[in-house]
């Protein structure tokens, strides 16, 4: 999997509710860029994901209106869908992917993760949300391979949490 921001990896796949679905595929296009906790245009926009194209994606055009809450366009071709999870996700979850505390999502929030990447209990993204021993001493070697020094406290997540700076889009 290409190394994907938190808010990909943890807040992506919950744009899904059971009234309508997309496939990663769908979703995740060729012309697909990014996605973003904040808008610095719209900070009155909470619990929503912001995700930046290269041009459309009728895709998401399909929302309901209730969900998809706004559509933006700019000078150089971009456009930017802003998703509410508000209905999919519960307020505590969203705070917790925010806090970077994933492997106290709710159940459910971790399986609708795991499935959107259709990924195992062998893969390091199951690891991380329900904190296998190997997840542990993966994310010490990557921390390790980076120059930063491990956690000194004996209960830590084994990811990052997202870096709010690089989740805000502005444009």
């Amino acid at each position: 999997m290409k190394r994907y921001k938190e808010s990909t990896l943890f807040l992506l796949p919950l744009i899904n509710s059971s009234e309508y679905f997309l496939d990663k595929e769908k979703i995740i296009t060729d012309n697909f860029i990014s996605t973003y906790i904040k808008d610095l245009r719209f900070p009155f926009l909470d619990n929503s994901v912001v995700l930046l194209y290269k041009g459309e994606n009728k895709n998401l055009d399909l929302f309901e209106k209730r969900r998809l809450e706004g559509k933006t366009y700019d000078m150089n071709g971009l456009v930017t869908y802003h998703i509410s999870i508000n209905e999919t996700l519960p307020e505590s979850d969203y705070k917790k992917i925010i806090d970077g505390k994933y492997s106290e999502l709710s159940t459910d929030a971790k399986f609708s993760i795991l499935d959107f990447w259709e990924v195992n209990k062998y893969s390091f993204l199951w690891g991380i949300l329900f904190k296998t021993p190997y997840a542990k001493l993966l994310y010490l070697q990557h921390l390790r391979k980076l120059g930063i020094e491990a956690p000194l406290k004996l209960q830590f997540e084994y990811w990052q949490k997202p870096n709010l700076t690089k989740e805000t889009y502005c444009n």
